[in-house]
C-alpha cells in the first residue's frame, strides 16, 4: 500500500509506514547468510546451486511473511494529509 487513504474514524489522511526497504534488506542478509552456510557445508549445494537458491529464497520469504502477520503494519499520518470533507 503505497498511497494515502482516509482514516475511517477521524477522516484524516493516513498511510502504511514505509518499511519495505528495511524488510527487503533484512531478507537479503538472512538469505545470503543461510546460503553461504549451505554452500560451505555441502558439495550437493554447490552442484545444484540454482535449486538451493530458489528453496532458500522461498523459505526465508515464507517465514518473513508469517512473521509480518504477527506484527501488523504501523499506520502513520500522510505528509500533507488535510483530510477528506
Amino acid at each position: 500500500m503505497w498511497g494515502s487513504f482516509p482514516c475511517p474514524h477521524c477522516r484524516k489522511m493516513v498511510r502504511v509506514r514505509r518499511n519495505y526497504l528495511l524488510r527487503l534488506l533484512r531478507l537479503l542478509v538472512i538469505m545470503a547468510a543461510l546460503f553461504f552456510v549451505m554452500i560451505k557445508l555441502s558439495n550437493l549445494v554447490r552442484a545444484h546451486i540454482g535449486i538451493f537458491f530458489t528453496i532458500t529464497a522461498g523459505t526465508v520469504a515464507g517465514i518473513d511473511e508469517y512473521i509480518m502477520r504477527f506484527f501488523p503494519a504501523t499506520i502513520e499520518p500522510a505528509p500533507g494529509g488535510l483530510g477528506v470533507s
